[in-house]
């Protein structure tokens, strides 16, 4: 390895970029310089470019302040904004390696709400027993992939893979630590991860709403404050100052994380492989008081993450910078660890043709969009051996010499058939002969949910997800909009994160009135998936099995549940049956 190579780690996030280089003696990285920069709202959103050219500019003076700008475009990884990425791990039951392909794919459809053809996806066994296979998927929408791939290269920057957050932190927080069990709490800006893992695998991976601009929103809304106003409050005060409002406001949030720390510690904590403790990274974990609050709900030992003293910097903020730059200086030790790759846009193989014909209609059942270059290339489906094909051959003999029995003796009674429905026909024709199904129009309504969380998602749910537009009131003083318009532009900028396989809900489903702000949520989901389930609805009511013709359907609104993950819609299905269904 050159010792002057430069490794950069890129970690973006809709608010903030950072960036951190590293160079490597003696296969130990040193540190080069580190840069971060606010991201002006408006730039990105929930992942997706909005501004190009600004956030172009962005990066070149992210580059431009740190040291050896000019060697730091190659050799560089990234990691997108978590929204943007479905992180699973999973429990499969024991399988030939050549059928593995087949039950990823199913998991997938079990928690990404995406076409298969627009999901790029990577994934790491962790551990094979004799009755399960346990590992972790990751998948982010293929346009989001092309889109960011464009961009960097348009850039100059030479990207060598996507990598993935919590994996990157596992990278930073085990480098020249010992191998342990902890529960990693990463509480960023607009979402907070809990993840059960050690050096060589994860256990567990959850995400919540519940971060740091949760916080701020609360604040703002109970104690009257602008949203900025209640921020800069929130990060002077913190948990356990002067401000006893604003104590109070905060500990009932993280009261809301340490329900779910202590549900999930329960559950992965085991006499063989014990927790040892809570790690805390992220931007809002600096929160003052906060470890020490944590401390007193927890009998293993809270603390904040600090870098290697060798490494020379304690800011907490670049931890996953480091995670990433890791992985470009040193890939071949973390070559297992699942990434995006740019040559898995347009890489293709031979799946279909390999696949057994009962595989490839699974496949096809999968998706009917279902495009072959979404499949990884390191797949390898084993043919199948020798003495299976001679059977094979036999068999397909004998079904030869049998269908040509068959078609000879087909011919014959074809003919005779053939002369006897023709007097038939005169005969009914002549007696004005009529046997016709009446069919006739048939409207149902049928209710179908909806999950917007990959908690939330099981096979008698429809999986989406949402958009929330946040819209400042202060921006709205400046014109004259009348709520019509309002709604309008809020459509609009949720129409821009619809891929090619979703559809938008033409009406937004919820409205937040804030003191500061409005939110408009909307979802996204596909037309297909509704169908679909609206068929198996219909299926599972007619139990009388009376045969029907699906000829649509209308989704006649979208109502809230007491489950803020799940939403149920009233949907208007039309079917044509020669009797009524009883549903």
């Amino acid at each position: 390895m050159n010792k002057k190579e430069i490794f950069v780690g890129i970690d973006i996030a809709d608010h903030t970029i950072e960036l951190l280089n590293i160079t490597a003696s003696e296969k130990k990285p040193v540190l080069n310089s580190k840069n971060r920069l606010k991201i002006e709202s408006g730039v990105l959103e929930w992942g997706r470019i909005k501004d190009p050219k600004k956030l172009a500019d962005i990066l070149a003076k992210l580059f431009s302040n740190s040291k050896q700008s000019q060697g730091l475009k190659e050799h560089v990884v990234v990691s997108l904004p978590d929204s943007l990425v479905y992180v699973h791990i999973f429990h499969l039951p024991t399988h030939a390696k050549r059928e593995r392909e087949k039950l990823i794919l199913k998991e997938l459809q079990s928690v990404v709400p995406e076409k298969i053809n627009n999901i790029l996806y990577s994934y790491q066994i962790f551990l094979e027993e004799k009755d399960v296979v346990k590992g972790m998927l990751v998948a982010i929408p293929k346009d989001v992939v092309v889109e960011w791939f464009s961009f960097l290269k348009k850039n100059k920057i030479n990207v060598e893979m996507l990598d993935i957050e919590p994996i990157a932190l596992r990278r930073a927080i085990f480098y020249n630590k010992k191998n342990e069990k902890v529960c990693l709490l990463d509480i960023g800006a607009q979402s907070s991860s809990i993840n059960i893992l050690n050096k060589d695998r994860f256990y567990f991976s959850y995400n919540t709403h519940i971060a740091g601009d949760y916080f701020t929103r609360n604040i703002s809304n109970k104690l009257g404050l602008n949203l900025e106003e209640a921020e800069d409050k929130k990060i002077k005060n913190g948990m356990n100052g002067v401000d006893d409002d604003i104590n109070v406001v905060v500990q009932e949030g993280v009261d809301k994380i340490i329900v779910d720390l202590k549900n999930i510690i329960e559950v992965n904590d085991d006499q063989e492989h014990k927790l040892t403790k809570i790690i805390l990274v992220g931007g809002a974990s600096k929160t003052t008081g906060l470890v020490d609050y944590l401390q007193k709900h927890f009998e293993i030992p809270v603390e904040l993450f600090s870098l290697d003293k060798s490494f020379k910097t304690d800011d907490i903020e670049y931890v996953e910078a480091f995670g990433l730059a890791l992985r470009a200086m040193n890939n071949k030790d973390y070559a297992n660890e699942p990434v995006i790759l740019e040559k898995q846009i347009t890489q293709k193989n031979n799946l279909f043709k390999i696949l057994k014909k009962n595989e490839a209609e699974y496949l096809s059942n999968l998706d009917e969009h279902f495009d072959t270059s979404s499949v990884s290339p390191e797949v390898n489906f084993d043919k199948y051996n020798p003495d299976t094909k001679k059977t094979s051959r036999a068999i397909w003999l004998l079904v030869f010499l049998f269908v040509s029995i068959i078609l000879l003796l087909g011919a014959f009674f074809f003919r005779e058939n053939s002369r006897k429905s023709r007097q038939i026909e005169n005969l009914k024709s002549s007696q004005n002969f009529v046997d016709v199904v009446q069919y006739k129009l048939q409207d149902l309504s049928i209710q179908v949910p909806v999950a917007v969380s990959a908690t939330e998602y099981n096979k008698n749910r429809v999986r989406a997800k949402i958009f929330s537009d946040i819209i400042l009131k202060i921006d709205l003083l400046n014109n004259q909009n009348n709520e019509d318009e309002i709604v309008q532009s809020s459509k609009e900028r949720a129409l821009k994160l619809v891929s090619s396989s979703e559809e938008l809900y033409p009406l937004y489903i919820e409205k937040i009135d804030n003191k500061d702000e409005l939110i408009y949520k909307w979802l996204i989901l596909s037309d297909l998936d509704v169908k679909n389930m609206t068929i198996e609805k219909i299926n599972t009511l007619n139990t009388d099995r009376i045969p029907y013709l699906f000829e649509g359907f209308n989704i006649l609104s979208v109502e809230v549940t007491s489950n803020p993950n799940v939403y149920m819609m009233n949907v208007d299905v039309k079917v044509s049956s020669n009797q009524d269904l009883n549903i």
